[in-house]
């Protein structure tokens, strides 16, 4: 009895891996159709691998189901299981290799764009160092679909590498190199593009449909001269004209009328999607004349006054004037316990205040945008220690640092006076951060001492003013 059932156990284990070394050569005889390799070696490593991915090893006689299908679909006769093996194995040696490669001309790219990068920004920092910092022209700014990462992981770079040996000893020194790496930035990504021909071209296609158009009408009026016929048989053959068929004359009219429309929407989209990619960019950067430009007409603002008198207007409007010694009501003292209090100004406060910065914000004379200084954090460092000594009044920035830009923008459409005109004056990106960096100590020192009365309106932090009330204050 043991015997039996020793040989009836044994026989059902056999049939169970019969059965299974079957399902997995159906398995690979699926996976070999949905192979499509184009070389020999290509064509068995992809089904070796896909068989391991799948199945977690090629399957018992699946090198001789591997090796049948191999001598169909080349024609060949192979008959040796290791010259197929080995085909397999030489296959994803060399792929290994190409991977290693890939990775060698990443490297390579890498340390050739950096020394671009580096090479670019030494020259722009010697030019950029001839230009007085008052009067220097910002750099187109960058949408963010534009914004080339590699270029400016290079200019940061480069800065590190240029730095390490010379830091900046002061404020200058780092709008200097900061408006270097903007001209540098720009050099780097500007291409020359050659002046794109299609829309004259489009247009002259449809100005000749037109003309063709009319020599059909005048053919089918008989009103052409005999020297004209021929060009109009040209014409007609040239779209398929058959004299024996009735109406082959509408036919071709019809036909060109519509080669005339489908021009013509090609320059509709083409204007549109112009004007989307215009409109796009300036919500991003320029958000307030996106709303300007919505809410206004595209008509040019009419002055009813010259530059002269503009000029001497805002001087006198701008000018001191010496109003004598004046007498002011005495105001007492408050004395609240802080006075000898020094904020403190941490690296990670100042980032702070920089990352709130908005990145295209208009700039000042030195031509600076904070997109640049968050971007190249090399200068990072160098940056609060300036800020710091600044704000502790250990020197005075020079000149430019205090020089704004005032543009003045029309009120309305129709300026009669120079009394229509907003002034705005936009002052250089790092006397913009010092000061914000400032003001935020400031503002929380007098909430924390309470120096603003309540009833004033928006005294504290994230409080937003209402319109409809006037804001009250203490005489």
């Amino acid at each position: 009895m043991g015997p039996h059932n020793a040989t009836r156990a044994n026989g059902v284990k056999e049939d169970l891996v019969g059965d299974a070394a079957k399902t997995n050569l159906h398995s690979l005889s699926a996976i070999i159709g949905n192979v499509n390799g184009v070389s020999e070696g290509e064509w068995v490593s992809q089904i070796a691998l896909a068989a391991k991915q799948r199945l977690g090893r090629m399957p018992r006689g699946g090198w001789n189901l591997v090796l049948d299908k191999f001598n169909e679909k080349y024609s060949a006769k192979c008959s040796s299981l290791c010259q197929l093996k080995s085909m397999a194995r030489r296959n994803n040696n060399v792929q290994g290799r190409c991977d290693s490669s890939r990775v060698q001309d990443d490297v390579d790219v890498e340390i050739s764009s950096f020394r671009n990068c580096l090479e670019e920004l030494k020259f722009q920092i010697g030019k950029v160092q001839s230009i007085q910092r008052d009067s220097r022209k910002p750099t187109p700014k960058v949408q963010r679909r534009m914004v080339k990462t590699d270029i400016l992981a290079g200019l940061n770079s480069a800065i590190y590498h240029i730095t390490k040996d010379d830091p900046p000893q002061d404020i200058n020194q780092i709008t200097d190199i900061l408006y270097a790496v903007q001209c540098a930035y720009l050099a780097l990504t500007t291409r020359a593009r050659p002046q794109s021909t299609w829309l004259e071209n489009t247009e002259r296609k449809i100005s000749k449909l037109a003309d063709e158009i009319d020599t059909v009408r005048s053919f089918s009026k008989q009103t052409l001269p005999q020297a004209e016929k021929q060009k109009a048989m040209d014409v007609l053959c040239r779209y398929g004209y058959k004299k024996s068929k009735k109406g082959e004359l509408t036919r071709i009219e019809t036909l060109l009328n519509d080669l005339i429309r489908i021009k013509k929407k090609q320059i509709s989209i083409h204007s549109s999607r112009k004007n989307f990619r215009k409109d796009n960019a300036c919500f991003e950067l320029n958000r307030r004349r996106f709303y300007r430009n919505l809410s206004s007409s595209n008509e040019a603002t009419l002055y009813g006054f010259g530059d002269g008198e503009c000029l001497s207007f805002w001087e006198d409007v701008w000018s001191k004037k010496n109003m004598g010694p004046v007498v002011y009501d005495f105001v007492g003292v408050r004395c609240t316990g802080g006075e000898t209090m020094r904020p403190h100004f941490t690296s990670d406060f100042i980032m702070d205040m920089l990352k709130c910065a908005p990145d295209w914000k208009a700039c000042g004379c030195d031509g600076t945008y904070n997109f640049f200084l968050k971007k190249m954090d090399s200068l990072h460092g160098f940056l609060c220690k300036e800020i710091v000594r600044i704000i502790n009044g250990e020197y005075t920035p020079d000149s430019w640092f205090y020089t704004g830009v005032t543009y003045l923008i029309p009120k309305k459409s129709e300026c009669e006076t120079p009394k229509d005109l907003r002034p705005i004056t936009c002052m250089p990106t790092l006397y913009k951060l010092v000061t914000k960096c400032v003001n935020a100590k400031l503002a929380d020192f007098i909430e924390a001492f309470g120096l603003i009365s309540d009833n004033q309106l928006g005294r504290g932090s994230n409080v937003k003013v209402p319109k409809s009330k006037p804001s009250l204050t203490n005489a």
